[in-house]
């Protein structure tokens, strides 16, 4: 399965002093990218990268399930406080294939004479 995930920084604030920013960037930012390259070697991440000019992240994932997803996720150190967004994605095969079998269906309707019961 796909999905799109949106990752938005969520601002600490000013109660948080530099030193912890820093320890913060040093133990989760950093070791989040890290594994977010690593599930993209991993073929996990099918694209990913930084919002440009921005504190904001984007992937497309390819797991197994929602709780694959879930795990994935809840296991990057900056979890906790980013703020995520989830949009399952559909191929454009099964699109394309979800789509003529409406057609299809609608034809044999109209075949049928029950296409203006609508």
């Amino acid at each position: 399965m796909l999905f799109l995930v949106n990752f938005e920084y969520i601002e600490p604030g000013p109660a948080h002093p530099p030193e912890k920013v820093v320890h913060m960037v040093e133990h989760a930012i950093i070791p989040s990218l890290d594994m977010v390259v690593q599930l993209e070697k991993a073929g996990k991440i099918r694209a990913a990268g930084v919002v440009a000019g921005s504190k904001a992240s984007a992937m497309i994932l390819d797991v197994a399930d929602n709780n694959e997803l879930s795990r994935t996720l809840q296991s990057l150190p900056f979890w906790s406080f980013m703020k995520v967004q989830i949009t399952p994605l559909q191929s454009f095969v099964d699109r394309a294939a979800q789509e003529k079998g409406a057609v299809k269906f609608l034809r044999d309707m109209e075949q049928k004479g029950t296409l203006n019961m609508w």
